[in-house]
């Protein structure tokens, strides 16, 4: 009997007897990479603390680096990985400069008390093959910002692989939220979200993105994934507005626009009520933040 926390898979007419398959009805995880690379670690990685959306794929090649969070802490592997989900914060610390090898990728779909409930915590992933493939794949990286559309798709799949890990581990409820039925009726209008996160989105265009009326829209959509279209659209601004912070120079206005918020004044109460500190502070993180 198929896990009922788990999307079915639904049988297709043009196949042979017996052929089961994905079909377009279970809906799918949109995933985007971040960044993916290999650098030593050093000094200014000491002590530095990390609070972003996205999650990450960690390794070292020797031992001697770990980090910490609230209520624990893990040292990197050597032959396996380490996965921190989004918005966990953590702290790094280190005894001896060895390589960090790394993917940054976030499931763009998920509301964040969803996450932080399904995955409250880092966990290690004792699976040599995903480790090695890691290696593999970072140690094709020779010049900064490559990348390759096959290599990109390399780096892709490994994201989803060390995703299919963490969904595994969670038990038929908590799975079940991650995929609530009738999920992919929603794709429409959460990939919709993401292209539009620069400018104003009326939940009349979301509803109609996903064939429904406003209200009953809203109404499906709480019922789903715990929080309104509103809410999450606010989050996902707050969430690219961290990317920016942390990735360009743009300044606070121009952040501002690009995420979608009127100006700098409504960004900065938006984005302190949910990351517990301004825009401005955010962006001077400690020496040797990575983002």
């Amino acid at each position: 009997m198929a896990d009922e926390g788990v999307p079915a898979l639904h049988a297709v007419d043009d196949g042979a007897p017996g052929d089961r398959r994905l079909g377009g009805g279970a809906g799918a995880i949109p995933l985007r990479l971040v960044l993916a690379g290999a650098e030593q670690v050093s000094e200014r990685w000491q002590g530095a603390t990390i609070h972003t959306s996205f999650w990450r794929v960690y390794q070292a090649d020797g031992e001697g680096v770990s980090l910490r969070w609230a209520g624990g802490a893990l040292d990197y592997p050597v032959a396996g990985l380490i996965c921190i989900p989004g918005w966990v914060r953590f702290r790094f610390r280190w005894l001896r400069p060895v390589l960090h090898r790394y993917i940054h990728f976030e499931p763009t779909s998920w509301p964040r008390e969803l996450v932080e409930r399904c995955f409250p915590a880092p966990f290690l992933i004792d699976d040599p093959g995903l480790g090695g493939d890691l290696r593999r794949i970072t140690g094709r990286f020779t010049e900064p910002g490559a990348w390759p559309p096959a290599l990109q798709l390399e780096v892709q799949g490994l994201a989803c692989r060390c995703l299919a890990v963490a969904i595994g581990r969670l038990g038929p409820a908590a799975r079940q939220q991650l995929f609530p039925a009738g999920h992919g009726r929603f794709a429409g209008a959460l990939a919709l979200v993401e292209d539009a996160l620069h400018r104003p989105l009326a939940v009349e265009e979301l509803a109609a993105a996903a064939g429904l009326r406003p209200q009953p829209f809203i109404r499906a959509f709480r019922r789903a994934y715990g929080t309104t279209p509103a809410q999450f659209v606010i989050e996902r601004r707050v969430a690219r507005a961290c990317r920016l912070l942390l990735d360009t120079g743009l300044d606070l206005p121009a952040v501002a626009r690009a995420c979608g918020f009127p100006d700098r004044h409504y960004l900065t109460r938006r984005f302190t009520r949910a990351m517990g500190v301004g825009p401005a502070a955010y962006r001077r993180r400690p020496p040797g933040l990575v983002s």
